[in-house]
Order: C-alpha cells, then sequence, then structure tokens
C-alpha cells in the first residue's frame, strides 16, 4: 500500500513538473516582458539584468544538454587533435586514449602519458613522445587500423632529443627530421633511410639556426624549412633525393584546416589546408589544394586555431570563450551560443571543451528558439556595457 502510495506521489510530481514547464514561445515572451518592464535607477537596473542573464543562460543550458554528447566528463590538462581530412578526431587524457570516427568511438589506455601526439593526414597513425628526462623523449607509434577502431601499439621505438620533428605518415611509415636530414622509418621492419639531405635546402638567412618542420598530407609530406617567421614551404612525394617547393614566405608552420561546413553533412574529406604568410600587420591565411597547389588567400585575425569552412565562405575561431564565425568578405563576426575553451570541426558536427572541461559534441544546429535567447543575452550584456 505505502509503495502504490509512493509511486503514485512520483507520478503526480513528475506530471506537474511538466505541467509547469514553459513553452520555448512562452519563455521568450516573459523574458520580452521583463526586459521592458527593467527598472530605470541604474543599480536596481544593473541588479536585473545581471538576473535576466543568469535566468536565460539557464535556458541556454538546458537547450543545449539536449543536444551533446559527452565525449569525456573531465577532460583537463587533454592532449586533441583532429586528422588533416577532419575524418577522425583523439583526445589523450587521464582516462586513456579516446578516438571518434565515422563508425562511431572507441577508448583503450596503452602507453604512458604522452607529452605531445600526432595524427596521420587519413587519422590511422598517431606518434607519441614521452618525456624521458628534460632534454630527451621517448616515441611511440599506434596504429589505429583500417577502420580506426584498432590500437596496434609500439612502444619506444626510438630515443630522440624531444625537440626533433617525428611525424606519421599515411603509408605506415615515420618522418624523422635529424639536423635538418629527413629520414623515413619503415614501422614493418624498422629499418631507416635518408630521403632528403639538408644540403638540398637552401636557407634565405644562412647565417642564423634554420630549423625543419613537418606537415603530414595524403601523398608524402609538407616541409617547412627557414627560421625568423620566413619558412619555404616544400612536397615531398616520395622520390628520395627531390622535393618541389610550393611557396616561399610562410609566417608560420602551424598548420590550419578546413571541414566542409559546420553542423553540414561533408561529402568528401577535407582535401585543403592553410597557413599563415606575409609580415606582422600584413598577415593572411594563404590556402592549399592538396598535395601542394597554392589557392586563395584570405586577411583574417591572428588566432592559433582556425577552421576554413568550404561550402560556407567563413572561417572558425575562438574570441573571448566565444567561437567566432568570421566572413573575410566583409570582416563581420558573428558568435555562436556557447562559452568554450576549445572547438574542433568533426564530421557535421562540433566538438568542443566547455567551461566545464568536458569535452563535447552537438551535431545538430541551433534552433531558433536558441538563436532568440542568445540574441536576448547580447543585447543585455550591450546594455551592462552602456
Amino acid at each position: 500500500m505505502k509503495r502504490a502510495a509512493l509511486t503514485g506521489s512520483i507520478l503526480l510530481l513528475s506530471l506537474l513538473t511538466v505541467s509547469c514547464r514553459k513553452e520555448p514561445e512562452e519563455v521568450i515572451a516573459d523574458l520580452q516582458e521583463s526586459i521592458a518592464e527593467l527598472p530605470l535607477d541604474p543599480a536596481d537596473r544593473q541588479e536585473a539584468i545581471e538576473e535576466l542573464l543568469a535566468e536565460i543562460e539557464e535556458y541556454e543550458n538546458e537547450e543545449n544538454e539536449k543536444r551533446i554528447q559527452v565525449l569525456i566528463e573531465k577532460a583537463e590538462g587533454g592532449l586533441f587533435e583532429e586528422s588533416g581530412d577532419g575524418t577522425v578526431f583523439v583526445a589523450r587524457t587521464k582516462s586513456g586514449w579516446t578516438v571518434l570516427h565515422a563508425g562511431g568511438q572507441n577508448q583503450f589506455s596503452e602507453g604512458d602519458d604522452p607529452e605531445s601526439f600526432l595524427l596521420s593526414f587519413g587519422g590511422r597513425y598517431i606518434v607519441y613522445s614521452v618525456k624521458e628526462d628534460d632534454e630527451k623523449c621517448r616515441f611511440s607509434w599506434i596504429d589505429l587500423g583500417e577502420n580506426r577502431t584498432g590500437s596496434d601499439h609500439e612502444e619506444d621505438f626510438i630515443e630522440e632529443a624531444c625537440s626533433t620533428p617525428v611525424i606519421p605518415g599515411d603509408d605506415g611509415s615515420v618522418y624523422i627530421s635529424r639536423s635538418n636530414d629527413i629520414f623515413q622509418r619503415n614501422m614493418a621492419d624498422g629499418q631507416e633511410k635518408l630521403v632528403l639531405g639538408r644540403a638540398f635546402f637552401k636557407p634565405a638567412f644562412p647565417k642564423i639556426n634554420n630549423r625543419m618542420f613537418m606537415i603530414p598530407i595524403p601523398e608524402g609530406i609538407w616541409l617547412l624549412f627557414g627560421a625568423a617567421g620566413h619558412y619555404d614551404l616544400y612536397h615531398y612525394a616520395g622520390t628520395p633525393g627531390t622535393a618541389r617547393k610550393i611557396y616561399p614566405g610562410i609566417a608560420s608552420p602551424l598548420v590550419q584546416p578546413a571541414a566542409y561546413g559546420l553542423f553540414t553533412e561533408s561529402p568528401t574529406a577535407s582535401t585543403a589546408l592553410f597557413l599563415y604568410t606575409g609580415e606582422a600587420g600584413r598577415y593572411r591565411l594563404q590556402g592549399f589544394t592538396l598535395p601542394g597547389t597554392p589557392w586563395k588567400s584570405f586577411q583574417v585575425p591572428v588566432r592559433r586555431n582556425v577552421t576554413y569552412l568550404l561550402n560556407e565562405d567563413q572561417f572558425l575561431f575562438v574570441k573571448d570563450a566565444y567561437p567566432i564565425r568570421y566572413v573575410p568578405s566583409t570582416g563581420k563576426e558573428s558568435r555562436l551560443p556557447l562559452r568554450v575553451r576549445r572547438i574542433f570541426v568533426h564530421g557535421s558536427g562540433l566538438i568542443y571543451v566547455d567551461e566545464q572541461n568536458r569535452l563535447l559534441l552537438r551535431t545538430e544546429p541551433y534552433s531558433e528558439y536558441e538563436k532568440k535567447l542568445f540574441q536576448m543575452k547580447e543585447e543585455l550584456e550591450q546594455n551592462l556595457r552602456q
């Protein structure tokens, strides 16, 4: 009898909760009414606006929670990488490796905590480094397999200075730059061969220390050789002793990815990458179609992480803890309605680290209700600044 009464009480409480929940139209109408009735006294007005902002944020969080997938609950201090073609996302946290791919998600925990890691362009192979001491690192290799669901592991295949560039190729080999000589290591048998000697590269500034950076691409690798914000870009296509110079005067070796669009299903994997060119005050993002043809360039704000949205001719980056859509033709910026620490465009969705250090995936575009809530919040924030 008591159990029946308790069950009935819980059901009644659930029904009351559902019946009290407002429809989006009601929420917007109530908020608009509260905004229209804001007090005139500056102190009272500020307090009322802050209360309204907190209320709107609760509604925003409630809507967003319905549409996200929690990939990692505690991602603080994690390392994150997206493959160059945008098909594989890998995170390394205290809980181990998390791999997101076209077929779903898998996790494994092999290996020590890495200092850093890199993915091959197609996302099948991982090379990661573990610090041995202040100067030396141990490098290990993971094969995720054809479907990206495996974790074949070869630990400590080489020990090098931690500053040594080591990257995985799509063919299952590993490229290593030692004193600007380029070596290719066959991971099947452990054999290494010199494929490009340092004498091949002609430094623009021979009297200063020149460095080599390597970037995975589908057919071979990109090589960036130079110093002091001036690097020449080469494409090594797999023929020992030769590489093609693609572009002079690259400002930074940090590559920026491209994706088809945000919340839009991509018909193909991405085949473009971007690099900053130019000098201070005149930087541009130069695009390249792969394996190595200069494409269009854009005047874009300098950010550490920028993604070009091919289908929308826009860039996506983080500014003041918000994802920003940037239209290069007009210079217009618009914020997405969520606060983040990091963002990655993956497939048709957005992977991001939120303010609670959760790693989340959202694949649904923002509803009109969410857009309206965010618009009201922006207007109230602007009101506060006046």
